[in-house]
């Protein structure tokens, strides 16, 4: 295997934005840069790994929850068209006390990668984009965990990096 020194190991971020043209409607991709970060230490290695188990216990609690929510409503005796207003009550009902979660949630995900958002905010998007997209699947409304799921799992990275940023000495 390769020997690489510490300069050597480099991670990088592209950032691209996807604007609409006004003109004629088209979309665009506009880069915004690219971000460098070296290595400082072999020690940065385990918090990859700590980001591996939070991935795994909130797709663990993320599965579990959504599987909780499936055996609720399908054991309520009516037809599944009239629970859809029921979870939509419910979304509404979370996106009112904490609306980042509505939508897909990019703008969120991009505000947390550039770091503009708070613990307390990065905390509320796991727990509330989780519930509300778990009762969304459980319910069969349209729209896919896709995207949801990628703002979960960024958020909770980002509760990671806030926390490691705040007990560590790293730089940057």
């Amino acid at each position: 295997h390769p020997d690489y020194s510490d300069e050597e190991i480099r991670r990088e971020v592209h950032n691209f934005t996807v604007t609409v043209d006004s003109a004629d409607g088209g979309l665009r991709l506009e880069e915004g840069g690219t971000v460098y970060n070296e290595m400082v230490s072999a020690w940065e290695l385990l918090t990859y790994g700590v980001l591996g188990l939070v991935a795994a216990i909130v797709a663990l609690v993320f599965v579990k929850v959504l599987y909780r929510v499936e055996d609720l409503f399908e054991a309520i005796p009516v037809r599944p068209w009239l629970l859809t207003p029921v979870g939509g009550l419910m979304i509404g009902a979370l996106a009112l006390a904490f609306p980042q979660i509505l939508g897909v949630g990019y703008d969120a995900l991009d505000s947390m990668l550039h770091g503009r958002v708070e613990l307390a905010v990065v905390l509320g998007i796991v727990a509330f984009k989780l519930t509300a997209t778990a009762v969304s699947i459980g319910l069969r409304i349209p729209g896919g965990p896709i995207g949801p799921t990628l703002v979960i799992g960024g958020a909770a990275g980002a509760v990671l990096g806030l926390l490691l940023k705040h007990w560590l000495p790293f730089d940057g």
